[in-house]
């Protein structure tokens, strides 16, 4: 989904004030810009769910495949809910995330083995 934000142009009391942009005919620079205008600027919202991280991140790790990249896996209709388990391959960690979200579950991290995910992490002790 695109949404759309107005980048103000002019300061608060109305006086003329150059900023960067890009003419209509291509060129780029710094510009005197006049009047109470705003420009409206396409702003992409970024996708959180499972499917679009995924190809994000396989565009990095196929620039650089040795580069240790953390790919998510995916499961659902349509590959949006995260796979409840997660792993990092190079480095044999596995940790349990919220499949709606991909955040990670504090405390659930564990190397060569997979996680528990049904039994909830206990507290290491208090913070000080």
């Amino acid at each position: 989904m695109v949404k759309y934000q107005l980048t103000p142009t002019i300061s608060g009391d109305l006086r003329p004030v150059s900023q960067w942009a890009t003419s209509p005919t291509g060129s780029s620079g710094f510009f005197l810009l006049e009047g109470p205008t705003a420009v409206p600027v396409a702003v992409e919202e970024e996708k959180t769910d499972c499917r679009s991280q995924r190809a994000k991140t396989m565009i990095t790790h196929e620039q650089n495949p040795e580069g240790g990249v953390y790919v998510p896996t995916c499961t659902g209709t349509n590959d949006v809910l995260y796979d409840e388990i997660q792993c990092h391959k190079p480095t044999n960690y596995c940790w349990c995330v919220k499949p709606d979200s991909g955040e990670p579950i504090a405390g659930t991290s564990v190397q060569y083995t997979t996680p528990d995910c049904a039994t909830p992490a206990k507290p290491v002790g208090e913070i000080k």
